[in-house]
């Protein structure tokens, strides 16, 4: 019981944090209005995963290491915006961000990578499918860094493609949070959607 407090409060601090750092800009939600989001729709991709889910209500395989402890379970998650939320905050089309990453392209891949340190999501690549439109996969490295507090994590999602949509099939978290006058923790989730 002591484990699964601990990794629960990490996980929210660590969630807190992040969210703390995306909303740090003066509107971070609001998208130029009118105009095409220049780079890819992350929030609108991981919202139509989470209706699917939802509507779906697969098992989901887990693994969780805290402190070199890796805990495997099979289980419904109720709540897949809560599930997925880290992902949802890692979207670049921010009206503030806009203009910060330079993109670069190679076949069915784009890769976004920060132009100032101050963004929290330094880099993101996503592969798209047959179709250039979905994403097939998506890697992100988060991070902030500041004299009080460090925290770096690195996202992914893998889809394969079903009935002619990409559905999630898998998505890790790993990342770590440094306190100041603290160690560092590191966490790890890893789930498949069965």
């Amino acid at each position: 019981m002591k484990m699964k407090n601990w990794l629960h409060n990490s996980f929210l601090l660590c969630s807190i944090m992040t969210l703390c750092g995306l909303m740090a800009c003066e509107n971070p939600n609001k998208t130029v209005a009118g105009t095409a989001k220049p780079y890819f729709d992350l929030k609108g991709f991981v919202q139509t995963q989470i209706t699917w889910l939802n509507q779906q209500q697969p098992q989901v395989k887990k693994q969780i290491r805290n402190e070199s402890k890796l805990i495997t379970k099979t289980l419904a998650i109720k709540n897949w915006e809560k599930e997925l939320h880290m992902f949802i905050n890692a979207d670049i089309n921010k009206a503030a961000l806009i203009g910060t990453y330079d993109i670069t392209k190679e076949g069915k891949t784009i890769k976004y990578t920060t132009k100032e340190g101050k963004n929290s999501v330094k880099e993101m690549i996503v592969e798209l499918g047959n179709d250039k439109k979905v994403a097939k996969s998506v890697k992100i490295t988060v991070g902030n860094d500041n004299v009080l507090f460090a925290s770096g994590t690195k996202l992914s999602f893998q889809c394969q493609n079903k009935g002619n949509n990409y559905r999630i099939t898998t998505y890790t978290i790993d990342g770590f949070q440094k306190i100041i006058m603290r160690d560092k923790r590191p966490y790890f989730i890893h789930a498949e959607v069965l």
